[in-house]
């Protein structure tokens, strides 16, 4: 059904797409905002490394565009063989929503479960067997944090204690 002028874009049409890391971004975020939709997103599930959405943004946007993103979904990979989200990579696409002007939402942290970061190593393994039991696997990122495996329902989707649960504004 067309909107209230019999024109695009339909207002209940959100348009949103899925990339895992910054060549999926560059492929397919310029075909989603060339697309008709009233809502416009990334789903950055899973974020398998860095990505730069800003060039999409509308507060951070290099080029005058009217379509723009609206809202950025990350999520870390869940199941047995899933891959970690790093927080740095997280927290930089949480950042960019902010200053883009995106409502962002952190679906999940997937398999992993991250240390805090002012721990150091050996205080980041007494963290993580306090809290996950003295069997749980781990890895020690070259970044300097320290990984457990412990499944998405442990892993949760709060970062340093917030939930990140933001949905777009529908524009008129």
């Amino acid at each position: 059904e067309l909107d209230d002028h019999g024109g695009w874009p339909l207002k209940n049409v959100w348009q949103i797409v899925s990339c895992s890391e910054q060549k999926d971004v560059d492929d397919f975020i310029p075909l989603l905002l060339n697309t008709p939709a009233i809502i416009r997103g990334v789903s950055l599930e899973p974020l398998l490394g860095p990505v730069d959405i800003t060039d999409y943004l509308v507060m951070t946007a290099r080029t005058n565009r009217e379509a723009y993103l609206d809202w950025a979904i990350a999520g870390g990979e869940s199941g047995s063989s899933g891959r970690f989200m790093h927080p740095e990579w997280e927290s930089s696409v949480r950042d960019q929503c902010a200053l883009g002007g995106a409502a962002y939402f952190l679906k999940q942290w997937g398999a992993w479960a991250w240390a805090p970061e002012e721990l150091n190593y050996e205080q980041a393994l007494a963290w993580g067997r306090e809290k996950f039991g003295q069997r749980v696997s781990y890895k020690h990122h070259s970044s300097g944090h320290t990984a457990f495996r412990v499944g998405k329902r442990k892993s949760g989707a709060l970062r340093d204690g917030v939930a990140h649960m933001a949905w777009p504004e529908v524009r008129a």
